[in-house]
């Protein structure tokens, strides 16, 4: 054991946890919130290496993994929680792999309502977060997400629900609170990226107003 010393964490507790569960069945094995971890960045990398991957090592099943996820709030809008832990992640980068560029794009859904138990909400409904729900069926998402430029990094970082698509006014106000909420944590957005929807273009439009009035007041 005095060997695990020289190896890094993640290293050393996979190690040990393929000691305490190799002999013990499935049913039997019991893994720590780390070994899950560890499991989930392996399963959402590739789903069919994941299953490969199960039949040499003891590792977690999807359905322990699935329950963890569930145990994450990420309501739609602005999540205060995200932005607290990813401003202690960019305490430890570096420079460069601080700045990242902010990519946002919308999806068809199939309307539909579900109960969700855990929250005590009904699902499916228009929602841009906080109190901004309404009985609108929705049938879009957008979904905002972070890439980093210099190092390879993606941090999802809001998503809202919308019918037909969203409105630029909902639009504008989003991206001026994530870019400030960005900005407090330390990273530096240098560019915005979508494709070229009515509705985007719009929102760009009126940004582009606004800052320019800005710079013309003060000089």
């Amino acid at each position: 054991m005095d060997c695990l010393h020289s190896l890094n964490d993640a290293t050393s507790n996979f190690i040990m946890s393929q000691q305490r569960n190799q002999k013990l069945r499935p049913k039997g094995r019991r893994f720590t919130t780390e070994d899950k971890i560890l499991a989930l960045s392996i399963l959402k990398q590739s789903g069919r290496c994941y299953r490969y991957l199960s039949q040499i090592f003891s590792l977690p099943s999807r359905r322990t993994l699935t329950t963890l996820l569930s145990k994450v709030r990420f309501n739609p809008g602005i999540n205060t929680h995200i932005f607290a832990q990813l401003k202690k992640t960019v305490t430890k980068m570096t420079g460069s792999s601080k700045y990242c560029v902010l990519m946002f794009d919308e999806i068809s859904l199939q309307p539909g309502l579900q109960y969700n138990q855990k929250n005590d909400c009904i699902e499916g409904l228009v929602d841009f977060g906080g109190s901004e729900r309404s009985v609108g069926f929705a049938d879009h998402a957008l979904v905002f997400m972070l890439k980093g430029i210099y190092k390879k990094w993606k941090q999802p970082i809001c998503y809202t629900f919308c019918e037909n698509a969203t409105p630029k006014a909902h639009l504008v106000k989003l991206i001026k609170d994530i870019v400030r909420g960005v900005r407090q944590v330390g990273l530096h957005i240098v560019a915005t990226i979508c494709d070229q929807g009515t509705t985007n273009v719009a929102a760009m439009n009126i940004l582009l107003n606004d800052t320019r009035a800005y710079c013309l007041r003060n000089n």
